[in-house]
């Protein structure tokens, strides 16, 4: 209770508490033209070709704080959605 009317209290603690648990995922990409060909057309393409036994791994170069590799599993996710194909294993690093 005590941490709760510190953050009533205290906005910047508010501030770093939301800093800490939400991912700004796309923040990162300061192209929207390439993130949006990436979504559209090359994502879909490797979740219909995947194969299944193998899964998929991205390997996001110059990922320092992680939102890259989130970025890239959150458009795997909602594609395979899209697609009802659902593959066992997906890595992003």
């Amino acid at each position: 209770m005590d941490y709760l009317e510190r953050l009533k209290q205290d906005k910047n603690e508010l501030l770093l508490l939301r800093r800490e648990l939400l991912i700004p995922v796309t923040s990162f990409f300061r192209n929207e033209q390439v993130f949006d060909y990436i979504r559209e057309s090359v994502i879909p393409r490797i979740i219909t070709n995947a194969d299944p036994a193998q899964g998929i791994r991205f390997w996001i170069a110059g990922c320092a704080t992680g939102e890259e590799a989130y970025s890239y599993g959150i458009l795997l996710l909602e594609e395979m959605a899209k697609q009802k194909r659902y593959l066992p294993r997906v890595y992003c690093w």
